[in-house]
């Protein structure tokens, strides 16, 4: 295998990265898994829709007036509606990064690479930021648990 290393330059500085040829290497084998866990990702979100709109009507039909259940089931097939399209973006960036990565080393256009690496980027940030948000929930949900149980 040649150990060589191929060069980006960014277009207003003339400054370069090298990437060494076992990096690139990483890189397309990266972009195959994302693709993977991007296809499934799609596939699951294509799920969530069919349950919403399944479990909505079902429980609908099945529950009527008088249900054991504290929602309905519109309510549940919106809440899982939301779900996909929380899941959606995340999936989307990984795609995008699959095929971009694979894009910047078949024709070694740093373009490809840079928005390769922007959607990648995208997608830990997207990540972090539910994250953090989830994290607040969990807080506020504990807090006033401990306040209502405190009152009682």
């Amino acid at each position: 295998m040649e150990q060589h290393s191929n060069e980006f330059k960014r277009e207003n500085s003339g400054a370069a990265i090298s990437i060494p040829q076992e990096s690139i290497h990483f890189f397309k084998e990266t972009g195959k898994w994302t693709k993977l866990l991007a296809i499934l990702g799609f596939i699951f979100i294509g799920l969530m829709v069919l349950a919403a709109l399944t479990m909505g009507t079902l429980m609908s039909a099945f529950g009527g007036d008088d249900s054991i259940m504290p929602f309905s089931g519109v309510a549940f097939g919106a809440v899982y509606l939301i779900m996909a399209l929380i899941y959606y973006f995340p999936v989307m960036y990984l795609y995008k990064f699959s095929k971009n990565i694979k894009r910047a080393f078949v024709t070694m256009d740093a373009q490809s690479f840079n928005t390769a690496i922007e959607s990648l980027k995208s997608h830990y940030k997207y990540i972090g930021i539910f994250t953090v948000i989830i994290m607040v929930f969990y807080a506020l949900g504990l807090l006033s648990l401990l306040v209502v149980s405190m009152i009682s």
